[in-house]
């Protein structure tokens, strides 16, 4: 994944390589179980609206505390998917107290990519001089590991 998202150099590609590299084998090994726990769970449930579709983990040293999430989707159109995506990231950054989150996005209809959709979402002014809570910015990436070239948003 990391040298896939080096290739292509879309806006805030190292920020995503900084994220994965702060999580420890343990905890890939952590995220990879509950992600895949995630994934089955949409695949059964996938039309019951509500039904859980992300993983959160908060990983990496105290100083420099990252989230990451797995979300898997099937079924949704990339409107629906971007959408559901942005309110993650904006969830997560509230609740985990970090700058920054990375989600991985899987499309459990198109099986051949290790991941569909990358996006790094993080707080455009994390010392917030006004103390006002710092707009999300974003960045996405499409086709992860695919043949095709990747779509920058």
């Amino acid at each position: 994944m990391l040298s896939w998202i080096e290739q292509r150099r879309f806006p805030r590609w190292a920020e995503l390589g900084i994220i994965l590299l702060n999580v420890d084998y343990d905890q890939q090994l952590e995220f990879e179980k509950g992600f895949k726990t995630i994934r089955r769970n949409v695949q059964q449930q996938w039309q019951t609206p509500g039904h859980n579709n992300v993983y959160l983990m908060v990983s990496g040293p105290l100083k420099r505390k990252e989230a990451l999430i797995g979300f898997a989707y099937e079924g949704i159109k990339k409107d629906e998917r971007d959408q559901m995506m942005s309110n993650a990231g904006h969830e997560a950054l509230k609740r985990s107290g970090t700058q920054r989150v990375l989600i991985i996005g899987v499309d459990l209809d198109e099986r051949e990519n290790p991941y569909s959709v990358a996006a790094c979402y993080g707080k455009r002014n994390p010392e917030g001089s006004s103390g006002a809570e710092a707009e999300p910015a974003e960045s996405k990436t499409e086709n992860g590991g695919g043949d095709k070239d990747a779509g920058d948003v």
